[in-house]
């Protein structure tokens, strides 16, 4: 079970090793501060801990995510509205992103949000400031040397992808407790707490 989309500092490979480490009982309370895209909560769901005893914490656009998951309010229906919105057609995939990044941030954020990230370049992190989405550009098609006629994607991952993996989210993840904050307003965090090493 993987985070909907890329995204840089994420710990989707590293996330099995952490649970190994750190061993959350699955039955105790556990926090995951800075979240993010949620790798490490998700494997230590996926691995049996209770989602009621999961909080999740962040103040970017991924606590919103989180947010709307957790109470069971995010809609699946308008991801794959924005979503089917895409081009099909690789080479106009950056162009729609770019225009998408126009809009206003206060209207389908989260959807929108998911879409941005996953055609970010480099996977870098996509904010928000108000009403305005913060990006660091899109990733452009280029053609394979080996293989000319074939252009590798520009979504990572592509759009049904995410929302395949969103629906399997949305059931992961009901009843976690979200904390759209900075971390350091975060309280009552008992039992265990893992914070990405960085912001330490």
């Amino acid at each position: 079970i993987r985070p909907p989309v890329t995204f840089q500092g994420g710990k989707q490979r590293l996330a099995p090793a952490i649970i190994d480490i750190i061993k959350p009982l699955p039955d105790e309370p556990f926090s995951d501060l800075c979240c993010g895209s949620g790798a490490v909560t998700i494997e230590a769901v996926s691995r049996g801990h209770e989602p009621r005893l999961a909080t999740m914490v962040d103040n970017g656009p991924w606590g919103q995510v989180w947010e709307e998951v957790g109470a069971g309010r995010f809609s699946l229906d308008v991801l794959v509205r924005v979503a089917t919105a895409v081009p099909a057609e690789v080479s106009q995939q950056a162009d729609f992103l770019r225009e998408l990044a126009k809009q206003d941030a206060n209207v389908d954020t989260t959807a929108t949000f998911l879409i941005l990230q996953a055609g970010s370049f480099g996977g870098k992190a996509i904010g928000r400031r108000g009403n305005v989405w913060r990006t660091h550009g899109f990733r452009k098609p280029w053609q394979s040397a080996v293989v000319a006629s074939r252009h590798t994607v520009t979504m990572h991952p592509k759009t049904s992808e995410i929302v395949q993996r969103m629906r399997v989210l949305c059931e992961l993840l009901m009843g976690v407790k979200v904390h759209h904050c900075e971390f350091e307003t975060a309280s009552n965090m008992t039992g265990t707490v893992y914070i990405d090493p960085p912001y330490h």
